[in-house]
């Protein structure tokens, strides 16, 4: 069995740490973490950039290429079409740190839609296929329909670059954006055309020629998703002013995507520095005969060097041991040799090289500016 040596970290110690920030209009299911397993390569508030690239297939779906890595502060180009953007992709570690996806998708598609009850019309979602004089685009991320009465929103006069086929009008819904939280834009094929249902999405009367669709339009009014009601059975129900439909996408990592971090390395923090004064511990303590953790003498028989470690120091501190008497039995001066040591290890020897009796001892750790902390400690057979 492995024998784990206890260790700390130093008073006032804070971690190296990221902050990651996603681009406004971040719609993508997954996300990136950011591990950090080096830190003495880390660059210190150097802020980074991923990127992706999409591309087409079948016509119109867009699906996740690749993506890039820039280091905002240098300039530099960690990372260029890199493809390692799957679940259980192993990146290369850069500036201390490596990326991790969760989550990822490659390709764009619809994948469920529900009412806030049960039993009402299903509402299908396709890619739009009629208008597609300046291509279709799909939209990246999920969606909510909510109904009412006619005049809470307006459709616009669709297409655009031609005499409008479907004209503006008042309708019974409106279509948010649930990720961005914004309102879309949408063009309304009202096929029924029955009298008095002017503007209310309906699933029709006789075939699919008169069922209503919505066309999702983006902001430059380029067609994406087209909406329809069907009837599932015979005792399904219309929907009443006040229900809410929820469309639900598989959305990859797109162009759209992006998101930026910065990497912050471990520091000292003076004023916690002295609150954690009050964390300084000996271990162990009592120190019985001999540790677990110390080390088996190879040459000869018996236990090897006795040690006791005094944790959670000061980055720079004297340590100071006396016994009962008020002797100095040994003194330490311990300087970390990096930002996460705050362990110094006593050999448990006198100032004259000469192994410490049992009994109690008395501890001083004076750490200049930042102050002291008194202790004790029993060495017991």
């Amino acid at each position: 069995m492995q024998k784990v040596r206890p260790e700390a970290p130093p008073a006032g110690f804070i971690g190296a740490n990221q902050d990651i920030k996603l681009a406004e209009n971040y719609t993508s299911d997954g996300f990136v973490q950011v591990n950090i397993l080096n830190t003495e390569a880390i660059k210190d508030n150097h802020q980074y950039r991923i990127t992706f690239s999409e591309g087409i297939t079948r016509r119109t779906t867009r699906i996740t290429e690749s993506f890039n890595l820039v280091d905002i502060t240098s300039g530099d180009s960690l990372l260029r079409q890199s493809t390692l953007f799957h679940d259980s992709d192993e990146l290369p570690l850069l500036d201390g740190f490596q990326l991790a996806f969760h989550g990822s998708l490659e390709i764009l598609e619809f994948a469920s839609s529900s009412w806030n009850r049960e039993n009402v019309l299903q509402l299908r979602v396709k890619e739009h296929s009629t208008y597609r004089d300046n291509g279709v685009v799909p939209q990246n991320s999920d969606y909510i329909l909510v109904t009412g009465e006619v005049g809470m929103d307006t459709s616009v006069a669709f297409p655009p670059w031609r005499p409008s086929t479907l004209p503006s009008v008042p309708v019974n819904f409106q279509i948010i954006d649930k990720k961005l939280n914004k309102k879309m834009k949408f063009a309304f094929n009202d096929k029924d055309q029955l009298a008095g249902q002017e503007g209310i999405l309906s699933s029709g009367t006789a075939s699919a020629n008169s069922r209503d669709a919505v066309i999702i339009l983006s902001d430059s009014l380029i067609p994406g998703w087209e909406l329809a009601l069907y009837p599932i059975e015979a005792e399904t129900l219309m929907y009443q002013p006040g229900d809410t439909a929820f469309l639900n996408f598989r959305n990859p990592f797109l162009s759209d995507d992006s998101l930026t971090f910065t990497i912050h390395a471990s520091l000292i923090d003076s004023d916690m520095a002295k609150a954690d004064l009050d964390l300084i511990r000996v271990v162990p303590n009592p120190y019985v005969v001999t540790a677990d953790w110390e080390p088996l003498n190879p040459y000869t028989r018996g236990r090897g060097p006795r040690e006791l470690h005094f944790i959670n120091l000061p980055e720079k501190c004297t340590i100071r041991i006396f016994n009962i008497g008020g002797l100095l039995v040994r003194e330490i001066e311990h300087e970390a040799l990096s930002a996460s040591d705050g362990t110094a290890v006593w050999d448990m020897l006198s100032k004259d090289r000469l192994e410490v009796s049992y009994g109690i001892y008395i501890y001083h750790i004076d750490a200049g500016e930042l102050g002291s902390k008194i202790g004790k400690f029993a060495i017991i057979k």
